[in-house]
C-alpha cells in the first residue's frame, strides 16, 4: 500500500509538472495578457497554472464541448428554463430557452422556442437572431436573411457584428449586388479577416482588382503582425487571401 502511494504521488508530480509547463507555453504563445499571467503561473507554480487554466482557457475552448456533453452539463439550467417558459410564458423566457436548446444542439426545440418568442414579441431582437441562426444551420438562407435584415435595422451593431457578418456571408454566397456596400460598411467597424476576404473577392469580381489587391495585402500584413493567438485563429485566411491574389496575377509577396 505504501509503495502504491509513493508511485501514485510520483505520477501526480510528473503530471502536475507537465501541466505547469504546458500552461507556460500556452500563455506565452496564445494569451494577449501573457506578461501578467506568466508571472501568476511562475510565482504560484502548479496552483498558478490551475488558476490560469480556469480563468483563461474557457474563452479559447468555447464551442469545443461536444453537444451531448453540453446538454448533460446544462440539464438543470434547461429544466429551469423550460419550467419558467411554461409558467411565465413571455417572449424573453422563450428566447432564453431557445438559446439553451441551440447551444446544446437541439435545433427543432430551439426553432419552436424562438418562434414562440417572436410571436409574443415580433421585435425581440435576441429571438430574431436566434431564429436566424437556426435557419442558417438548416441552410434556409432566405428566411435567415429576412430575419437578419430586421435585426440589423433595429441595431446595426448588435452582438459586436455577428449578425452583420452572418448577413454578409449570405450576400456573398448569392453574389448579391448589395454585398459590396454591406461589407464595406462592415469592415469599417469590424476588420475581420473573413469579411476582408469576402470584400476583396467581390471587388475583384466587380472589376475593382487594384482595390481588392490593396485590401487583401494589407489584411495579410495585419494578421501576420497580430498577437500569436489571433494569428493562429486566422491563419487560414492568409492562405485564402494569398491564393486569391495569386489567381489575379499577384503573389502577395509584399505580405
Amino acid at each position: 500500500m505504501h509503495t502504491a502511494q509513493i508511485y501514485a504521488g510520483y505520477i501526480f508530480g510528473l503530471a502536475a509538472q507537465a501541466f505547469w509547463i504546458w500552461m507556460i507555453i500556452d500563455c506565452i504563445m496564445n494569451d494577449p495578457d501573457r506578461f501578467i499571467w506568466l508571472w501568476v503561473i511562475l510565482l504560484l507554480n502548479f496552483p498558478g497554472a490551475v488558476i490560469y487554466f480556469m480563468a483563461r482557457k474557457p474563452m479559447s475552448m468555447k464551442g469545443m464541448t461536444p453537444r451531448f456533453l453540453a446538454g448533460f452539463m446544462r440539464g438543470k439550467e434547461t429544466a429551469e428554463a423550460q419550467y419558467t417558459a411554461r409558467n411565465v410564458g413571455n417572449s424573453y423566457n422563450y428566447m432564453k430557452l431557445g438559446d439553451i436548446y441551440l447551444d446544446t444542439g437541439r435545433i427543432e426545440q430551439a426553432e419552436e422556442a424562438f418562434d414562440k418568442a417572436i410571436k409574443l414579441d415580433p421585435d425581440n431582437i435576441q429571438a430574431l437572431w436566434g431564429s436566424a441562426r437556426v435557419d442558417i444551420i438548416r441552410k434556409n438562407t432566405d428566411a435567415a436573411a429576412a430575419k437578419l435584415e430586421r435585426v440589423l435595422k433595429k441595431d446595426p451593431e448588435y452582438k459586436y457584428g455577428e449578425p452583420s457578418l452572418a448577413y454578409a456571408r449570405i450576400l456573398y454566397g448569392r453574389r448579391d449586388k448589395n454585398g459590396l456596400a454591406h461589407l464595406e460598411a462592415h469592415i469599417i467597424k469590424w476588420a475581420q479577416p473573413e469579411a476582408q476576404f469576402m470584400l476583396g473577392s467581390l471587388l475583384m469580381e466587380n472589376n475593382q482588382v487594384e482595390r481588392g489587391r490593396e485590401l487583401l495585402e494589407a489584411a495579410v500584413l495585419d494578421i501576420k503582425g497580430a498577437p500569436g493567438y489571433y494569428f493562429k485563429a486566422n491563419r487560414k485566411w492568409i492562405s485564402r487571401m494569398k491564393a486569391l491574389l495569386a489567381s489575379q496575377g499577384q503573389t502577395g509577396n509584399r505580405g
